[in-house]
């Protein structure tokens, strides 16, 4: 199934779907059998409403990449805002990028992969959760992709082995104060790793004073959306 030319995408991913089938004719068609190929996908490209031009731009922006070659542009992977595509967002593009230094790029999750396939078996472990300390009020934020018990069972671990470089040891070490594993508790289930990220990150930022994570949260999030974020889940602690 292609891109058909009036569906919700921007004219530059639709010319890069009929470009790259134009590319992989070159590289992989012998000489004999190129010319047909080119005749069928161009004739693909009609069946789905493609105009000649837009077309052509295909054809030879991939018969440039078969036949110059050239050193691509570094990619810079800083400043990047991912927006769901929007014909509205076409014209602020180049005045977003030019005034505040940031390069928009488009993504669309509804995709066929994202609705038909899904090979990863259900887990409703998946949570952020706190440990307490015994002694005192500081308690630990984490999150885990398995079960509450099974990330207990290696915080455990971590004592055992006298690793440095993990809170809960580092904590019991320089205080004296045994850990209260038996009252660790779930915070939030959520199977995605990015809202467990997002939520682990939050909750470090908001209470650092009260926290003996020795590391900040994975993500740098505005305390304005912080404030908001946790005010929205409602989350016990």
């Amino acid at each position: 199934s292609y891109i058909h030319f009036y569906s919700n995408h921007s004219l530059q991913v639709k010319i890069a779907s009929f470009s790259s089938m134009f590319l992989r004719a070159f590289r992989i068609c012998s000489e004999e059998h190129l010319l047909r190929e080119l005749e069928f996908i161009f004739e693909l490209g009609k069946n789905h409403k493609y105009p000649q031009h837009v077309l052509d731009k295909a054809y030879s922006s991939a018969l440039k990449t078969y036949t110059v070659a050239t050193v691509p542009e570094p990619i810079n992977l800083t400043n990047i805002l991912v927006l769901p595509y929007h014909d509205v967002f076409n014209s602020l593009v180049q005045t977003i990028k030019s005034n505040f230094n940031i390069s928009i790029v488009f993504s669309n999750r509804n995709t066929i992969k994202h609705v038909l396939i899904n090979n990863t078996p259900p887990n409703h472990n998946s949570c952020i959760y706190k440990i307490p300390c015994t002694i005192c009020n500081k308690y630990y934020i984490g999150q885990t992709g398995q079960s509450l018990a099974t990330r207990v069972s290696q915080h455990k671990g971590y004592i055992r082995s006298a690793n440095e470089n993990k809170s809960v040891f580092v904590h019991m070490s320089n205080n004296n104060h045994p850990i209260d594993f038996a009252n660790s508790q779930v915070i939030k289930y959520t199977n995605s790793l990015m809202d467990r990220n997002i939520i682990e990150s939050a909750l470090i930022n908001f209470n650092s004073n009260d926290l003996f994570n020795i590391k900040p949260g994975p993500l740098a999030l505005d305390s304005f959306i912080v404030k908001k974020l946790l005010s929205f889940l409602s989350l016990d602690m």
